[in-house]
């Protein structure tokens, strides 16, 4: 499935900074992109997320931030009934000019990979809950107050897609080569994928998927796809009960003791103790 460019401009007719808050996400797909950076925050509920090649969950109390036409969907709400989320959009150049927004802006150029908060301060989570009943002036600078908070937090935010999806970085028919890979990944990351396999799916040889791969995505196709299970097996460490042996045949390895060793170099601890850690 291909993410569609979606215009924005009626949504943010009279107004810099839009906010608005939705109760209903439903369970449709709805990957796609626009020139506005995104703020994703989940005052209630929780669902599925896609940033970019990032697959994962959101929970209540949760931010994210889409940068400039990274593709995205937040539309799979586990619960309808217990859904209030909150979007906001702007354009970045409205940030230009002021010097004291240089850490914004350098916090928005790191959103190009999307950014997950896991949580943010009671002050921050407050102001986002209210700023849709604020006139828009105070509006538009409560939203520059939250990120303003953002960036000062101790902890760093979790950074989402492996690939820069910025236009400067791709020609159409690399873009749509890439859309290709990441839905033939997501789509059979629980098995085995062989480079030949995805070769072949792109209409390339085996050398040549190798050189555009390591172009787009700055790493080797195996590196990736070692990261990227290692990723959702955390997920999976994290909140199930699922057994170690279990996660590792789930996220596409193909013995318990080829996870443990990838695991382990990774993320420079086995998984049973970082399931301890984190659970």
């Amino acid at each position: 499935m291909l993410p569609f460019y979606e215009r924005l401009d009626e949504q943010s007719k009279n107004q810099s900074i839009s906010v608005r808050s939705m109760t209903q996400m439903g369970n449709h797909a709805y990957w796609h992109f626009h020139q506005e950076i995104e703020i994703f925050y989940s005052a209630k509920g929780s669902g599925k997320c896609i940033v970019g090649d990032y697959v994962g969950r959101y929970s209540p109390g949760q931010l994210v931030i889409a940068g400039s036409f990274l593709p995205h969907d937040f539309n799979y709400a586990d619960d309808d009934d217990q859904t209030n989320n909150i979007l906001i959009h702007f354009n970045p150049q409205v940030l230009n000019g002021f010097t004291e927004f240089a850490p914004i802006r350098h916090l928005l150029e790191q959103a190009r990979y999307g950014l997950s908060f896991k949580k943010v301060p009671e002050k921050t989570q407050s102001l986002l809950r209210n700023l849709e009943r604020l006139e828009p002036a105070s509006r538009a600078i409560g939203v520059l107050e939250v990120l303003a908070s953002l960036c000062q937090l101790n902890s760093q935010p979790q950074r989402l897609s492996s690939i820069d999806f910025s236009p400067e970085n791709m020609d159409d028919r690399s873009g749509k080569r890439l859309n290709t890979v990441i839905e033939h990944i997501t789509q059979n990351q629980s098995r085995p994928i062989h480079v030949e396999e995805m070769a072949q799916i792109c209409n390339l040889s085996t050398p040549a998927f190798c050189r555009w791969f390591k172009q787009v995505f700055k790493c080797s196709f195996v590196t990736y796809m070692t990261e990227r299970r290692i990723e959702t097996a955390c997920r999976l460490l994290e909140t199930s009960n699922l057994g170690i042996s279990i996660i590792g045949d789930r996220v596409g390895f193909e013995s318990y003791s080829n996870f443990n060793r990838a695991f382990t170099k990774v993320k420079q601890i086995p998984p049973r103790e970082y399931r301890r850690v984190h659970q």
